[in-house]
């Protein structure tokens, strides 16, 4: 899903979008070999009466942090994941998927100890030569801090997800007359290069020298990049409606800027900053459709009004569902380390706080 995301809108709209879309994808795999354990003991949070437990924030705290991690090429800034409110962001996840687990077995949505079976035994994580294997799929859970219960319990709701979730969705209907308007509003294009700065450190003035290369151009640009390793990118052609700008995000002030009369990126770069990343922008270019190319992009185009409906319909769902859920949550959980909890220990879950009804 994440690779997805990264193809489709680039990695700083990750930073923006993903409070929404994670109560879907924290356990749309359920299961990481690669995320260890930690003491079930306590609890993160209380949602509608059910607990979110010290060993799920972990996990999914860590399942963030090899994400973060893989796109700053192994270079995760903690201070720049302080910024962002990673640890927040990630408990509020939890909360939601919970509160929408709740709703959604309200509803009435349900799952089979027969499915959950299956969908087990199709893991490839379980299987020896194969096959599903009961002693390999016992140690692995043992050794990731699982137990057969609470695993399975784990993928029941994360299967009752998905239906609720397909259900919602296969509600949106596009029109004809929806399709029309979009490509209208899809007929005025930009288009642009770029290069994304997220180094750990003096990451602004290297943004500056990016730009000041950039206003050269050529062999001396891609000398610079190189030395950098950094890699100079062209944006997807996007349209003024558009919510986040290809392959970069939602950056303030860049989307507006190369829709504006005359703009200033025509002709040299600029430096935009978004949530701890730099973006340089330069080479605007503008693109006028056709009528006769609505047949050819319509496939396109329904993709985008049903996912922009499907995003909105949702949101204002889930609204609903935590406006009727009551929460408590472990304040101390949320709490980003500082430079003093970097020296003394790494931080995890406190042991005295308990849960603080908000």
């Amino acid at each position: 899903m994440f690779n997805l995301m990264r193809s489709k809108f680039g990695p700083a709209v990750v930073t923006l979008v993903i409070g929404f879309i994670a109560f879907v994808f924290i356990f749309f795999g359920v299961y990481s070999p690669k995320t260890g354990g930690m003491s079930a003991g306590g609890s993160a949070a209380v949602v509608g009466g059910e607990a979110i437990t010290l060993a799920e924030f972990s996990r999914g705290y860590q399942q963030r942090m090899q994400f973060y991690e893989g796109l700053m090429k192994g270079k995760a800034d903690p201070a720049l994941l302080a910024r962002l409110g990673l640890r927040k962001a990630v408990l509020d996840d939890l909360v939601r998927q919970k509160a929408t687990t709740l709703e959604a077995r309200r509803q009435g949505f349900t799952v089979s100890d027969e499915e959950v079976a299956l969908r087990i035994k199709e893991m490839p994580y379980f299987k020896k030569d194969g096959k599903f294997d009961k002693a390999t799929y016992e140690q692995l859970l043992q050794a990731n801090g699982h137990t057969p219960g609470r695993f399975e319990a784990t993928l029941r709701d994360d299967i009752v997800l998905q239906r609720m979730n397909g259900f919602l969705r296969s509600r949106m209907m596009v029109s004809e007359a929806e399709l029309q308007r979009e490509f209208q509003d899809n007929a005025d294009q930009r288009q642009f290069e770029y290069v994304l700065v997220s180094v750990p450190t003096d990451a602004k003035k290297l943004a500056d020298e990016v730009a000041a290369k950039a206003k050269v151009g050529g062999a001396a640009l891609k000398t610079f990049l190189k030395s950098k390793k950094l890699e100079a990118h062209t944006a997807e052609k996007f349209s003024a409606t558009a919510q986040y700008v290809p392959g970069v995000g939602n950056v303030p002030g860049l989307k507006a800027d190369a829709f504006k009369e005359g703009s200033a990126l025509a002709k040299e770069p600029k430096v935009y900053e978004s949530n701890g990343f730099f973006v340089v922008a330069w080479g605007l270019k503008a693109h006028k459709a056709d009528a006769s190319e609505y047949p050819k992009s319509r496939d396109k185009l329904m993709g985008q009004v049903q996912a922009r409906k499907e995003r909105v319909f949702l949101e204002d769902w889930n609204k609903g569902v935590m406006a009727r859920t009551r929460v408590s949550i472990n304040e101390e959980i949320a709490k980003e380390p500082t430079a003093a909890d970097e020296d003394d220990a790494p931080r995890g879950a406190p042991a005295a706080a308990g849960p603080e009804e908000i």
